[in-house]
């Protein structure tokens, strides 16, 4: 006969595993419950503005530009000037500069790009209602 099997030791292994599977089934329930009102707050926005596809491609269009091109050689740059690394130049540390430079310009043109684009068709949209 095994100690589960005999009732020794039973109540606070059983205990500590209904607390676990409590604590499982609860943490379960609100992670839904939070998925389900996201959604719903996202199919409202969705019913209630007129032209959800423009006003995604705004936001998609400036955010992906930014958090893309524009803030990772920021960031890069910052970070590698706090190390020191830029003090001492040679021809490849000056070409990384470059490169980091125009990936920066290359994000902020189709930021414009993206943002003007999209404001326009709004405003073309408003002007046809």
């Amino acid at each position: 006969v095994s100690g589960g099997e005999s009732g020794e030791g039973e109540g606070e292994g059983e205990e500590m595993g209904r607390v676990c599977v409590a604590f499982s089934s609860w943490h379960e329930w609100k992670r839904n419950l939070l998925r389900t009102a996201v959604v719903c707050v996202v199919g409202f926005v969705a019913y209630l503005v007129p032209s959800f596809s423009l006003l995604t491609g705004l936001t998609g269009g400036f955010g992906n530009n930014i958090l893309g091109f524009i803030l990772p050689p920021l960031f890069y740059w910052r970070l590698q000037a706090k190390r020191g690394y830029w003090a001492h130049g040679s021809l490849r540390k000056g070409a990384e500069q470059a490169c980091l430079v125009c990936i920066f310009l290359f994000g902020l043109g189709f930021l414009y790009l993206s943002t003007s684009s999209f404001v326009v068709a709004i405003a073309k949209q408003r002007q046809a209602r």
